[in-house]
């Protein structure tokens, strides 16, 4: 499974709390890094939240089978 860096759970937070959207520019000056830095993180994030999205519908369907 993979984890994400502080500034990777740092975006994720940033966006979550976010009022409208934010974009690669306004992030990248936040975090003092390049606009591709930005775009691998958002891979990487959503990379992340996939596995998850799968580990729990596996994990469903594991209860469902027991019942």
């Amino acid at each position: 499974m993979i984890s994400l860096t502080g500034r990777q759970v740092h975006i994720v937070e940033k966006l979550m709390a976010a009022a409208s959207y934010i974009n690669v520019k306004e992030l990248s000056a936040m975090f003092e890094v390049s606009d591709r830095t930005v775009r691998y993180d958002l891979d990487y994030i959503e990379a992340f939240f996939e596995g998850i999205k799968y580990l729990i519908g596996k994990k469903a369907k594991k209860r469902e089978s027991a019942c």
